[in-house]
Order: structure tokens, then C-alpha cells, then sequence
């Protein structure tokens, strides 16, 4: 049986370049996600405050600054995002260049 990259090329080793850094772009941003929340205790109590009415949103917006509002959490959900764009296109090609070998092989096996 022969391996996923062989008889695709330089092109079979990109696809699995591609999987192989998107799984690890998604483990990134999942590991960041977890420990994330309970990073953000205080700026969750904080909005509570300004839910309940007790500060306005002139002290809200200082305070948020002054914690530092996760400006990061755009990057780590870009991470994520990038990770499952490279997931993704890698299994198509993989698909598109299994549908196109000669033999019909692929990831299910040709005969």
C-alpha cells in the first residue's frame, strides 16, 4: 500500500504541509480558547457592572482600556480560522489529486 503523499509529488507534499500545520494551527487556537475564559474574570465582572447601571460608559470604556480588553482574541481566532482554511483546502486536494491518478486510487484504494 503505498503512503498518502506518494504518486502526488511535490504537490501531495504541500496538501500534507497544509494538514499538518492547519491541525496545528486549530490545537493552538483550542488551547488558547481554554485558558482564555478565565482570563477575562475581571472584564466580565466589569461589563456586568456597567449592565447593572453602576458605572456609565465613559468609566466602562476607561476601565476596559485600563485591563487591557483582549485585543488578542481577534488573533487567536484568526489562528483558528486559518487553521481550518488550511484543513480544508488540504482534504480537497487531496480528493481532487485522488480522483485524478491514473489507477482511480486515492485514500480509498485502487485494485
Amino acid at each position: 500500500m503505498m503512503g498518502f503523499g506518494a504518486g502526488f509529488g511535490w504537490l501531495g507534499l504541500l496538501v500534507m504541509l497544509g494538514l499538518v500545520i492547519g491541525v496545528i494551527f486549530v490545537v493552538v487556537w483550542a488551547a488558547q480558547a481554554s485558558t482564555q475564559r478565565s482570563e477575562d474574570v475581571p472584564l466580565n465582572e466589569l461589563r456586568a457592572s456597567f449592565a447593572r447601571g453602576e458605572i456609565d460608559a465613559a468609566q466602562f470604556d476607561e476601565r476596559r482600556r485600563v485591563l487591557g480588553e483582549t485585543a488578542g482574541a481577534a488573533g487567536r481566532n484568526l489562528i483558528g480560522l486559518i487553521g481550518l482554511v488550511l484543513i480544508v483546502t488540504a482534504v480537497v486536494l487531496a480528493l481532487i489529486l485522488g480522483s485524478s491518478l491514473p489507477d482511480g486510487g486515492g485514500m480509498m484504494g485502487g485494485s
